[in-house]
């Protein structure tokens, strides 16, 4: 059985300028509360790395391996704990632009499946709940602000 957690925000800025600071995976430590860290090329086959900020102060890193990265409308990546059907975990971002240009709806989704996502459902669901809206508010924030 799987978790699923939505997140939605409305940045007041085009798709491009949303899809530049989202795909610029090496500058999320300068803006981003929940992925403080984040190396490689947002391109469909390869691994990047990320490092995650715990609620409670922990940093978790992983090498999720990128499923999709079609500019400038979606992004997704999988990253996986142990082997296959433990915990593995999905995020994905998919930006809409539902009148052709600004503002845009940025949807964040994070889907976990696995034997340990089951049983730590509970502490799960909302701490990223809360992170992934903690992101979406600071990636408003950084698009909305401008260039620099």
């Amino acid at each position: 059985m799987a978790s699923v957690i939505e997140t939605e925000i409305t940045i007041n800025a085009p798709a491009d300028r949303v899809w530049a600071v989202l795909a610029d995976l090496s500058g999320y430590a300068t803006w981003n509360p929940f992925i403080v860290d984040a190396a490689g090329r947002p391109e469909a086959g390869a691994r990047v790395s990320l490092r995650v900020a715990r609620a409670d102060g922990r940093r978790v890193g992983f090498r999720p391996v990128v499923l999709m990265a079609v500019a400038p409308v979606q992004l997704r990546w999988l990253g996986r704990l142990g082997p296959p059907g433990l915990f593995d975990a999905e995020q994905g971002f998919r930006l809409e632009v539902p009148n052709g240009r600004a503002p845009v709806r940025l949807i964040q989704r994070v889907r976990l499946e696995g034997l340990l996502a089951l049983v730590r459902r509970r502490s799960l669901e909302p701490e990223l709940l809360e992170r992934c809206a903690a992101m979406n508010e600071a990636l408003k924030r950084r698009v909305e602000a401008g260039p620099g």
